[in-house]
């Protein structure tokens, strides 16, 4: 897939692509060095064994982890432009994008390759500080021990500012009513079923049941950088407890909130575009995420019935699998087993490509002329 995603063999402009792919895999062979060179130093035994906290080293990882999702975003933005383009697939066309904008694979790769860069290095500099204490400690008497130091949270947040800086930066390729139209993308998400729902709205839907993960790191990196710096007891006792800086009904409330939204989004586009097109196919999709709320509330107030949870979830995954294989992927039993049913004709392959087409250009948006 590699050769596919760096340009390797795109009809125009060979060489330029060569280069392009030559740099990429130079980039990630020495990101990957880099990445095993700083988990041997997590390994390695720390200065001063008697003063080290795991529990405070560790506080900080989830401003890291947010940070990460939002590269680990662009490299994948740049892997799927780089394969729509190899096999021809015209996603600004798709997506409703503006013929105008200018940003493709190799602008998300300049842009993950950067923001890699500066994790790297500033993760590396986190772990071997405070490892090893390289920087004197800083107001040390108001913190956990003799370890502790107010200058630990500098280096979460300066990559956190910088993170924002290059994704708020004005920029002659993204301009700012780029980046206004996924705001808006999001938005009309966010306040389903009030807007009909484009094919871009319904693919951000499922970006986001997909980050539900990254985004519950986003309240956890918030609590670390409010909390006390340095670290004092309180805050490394409350991380023992939840493995975050956090309070209780954070983890009672928010992470809930936060981690059915996007399922719940889903479910009210389900029935927005019921009512648009009055296709009962709609239904059985929003029962999907509504199989995938029920295994969130299961397991939020009846967790210690592990009979209904397990019950619950294989329940939800076995529908979710189903209609991912049979509607969107369109595969019936004769494409899957054609030797218990028989050999699919050329007639049954053509069906199930209409189908998986057909439900594409439901939800494809008119194009819209330039202005």
């Amino acid at each position: 897939a590699l050769p596919i995603c760096l340009g390797y063999n795109s009809g125009h402009n060979r060489n330029t692509s060569l280069q392009v792919e030559r740099m990429l895999f130079f980039f990630l062979g020495s990101s990957t060095s880099l990445f095993l060179a700083i988990l041997l130093l997590i390994l390695l035994p720390e200065k001063d064994p008697e003063t080290f906290s795991a529990s405070y080293f560790l506080a900080s990882f989830a401003v890291f982890r947010v940070c990460f999702s939002v590269l680990l975003i662009y490299w994948a933005l740049g892997v799927v432009g780089r394969v729509c383009e190899h096999f021809s697939i015209n996603y600004v066309f798709i997506l409703g994008i503006d013929p105008r904008c200018k940003i493709g694979p190799n602008y998300l790769f300049s842009r993950a390759s950067l923001l890699t860069s500066i994790w790297i290095f500033t993760f590396g500099m986190y772990v071997v500080d405070y490892k090893w204490m390289i920087i004197p400690s800083i107001r040390s008497e108001s913190g956990f021990n003799s370890r502790s130091s107010w200058h630990y949270v500098l280096y979460p947040v300066i990559l956190l500012v910088l993170n924002l800086v290059l994704l708020l930066m004005p920029s002659k390729v993204c301009r700012m009513r780029y980046k206004s139209g996924i705001l808006a993308c999001i938005g009309r998400t966010c306040l389903a079923p009030m807007f009909a729902v484009t094919f871009a709205d319904n693919l951000v839907g499922d970006i986001l049941t997909s980050l539900t993960k990254p985004i519950l790191d986003v309240p956890s990196a918030v609590c670390y950088i409010g909390s006390h710096h340095p670290q004092n007891k309180e805050s490394v006792e409350l991380f023992e407890k939840f493995a975050d800086n956090c309070p209780g009904w954070e983890h009672h409330y928010v992470s809930f909130i936060i981690s059915a939204a996007p399922f719940w989004f889903r479910l009210m586009q389900c029935f927005r575009r019921y009512k648009d097109t009055r296709k009962a196919a709609h239904l059985v999709n929003a029962g999907k995420y509504l199989s995938s709320l029920a295994v969130l509330f299961v397991t939020r107030y009846f967790g210690g019935t592990s009979q209904l949870v397990i019950a619950v979830s294989v329940t939800a995954t076995l529908y979710a699998f189903t209609w991912d294989v049979y509607m969107d992927w369109g595969l019936t039993p004769s494409l899957l087993l054609p030797g218990l049913f028989g050999r699919s004709s050329q007639r049954e392959a053509a069906l199930a490509a209409a189908r998986s087409s057909g439900t594409a250009a439901s939800s494809r948006p008119s194009p819209r002329p330039s202005p």
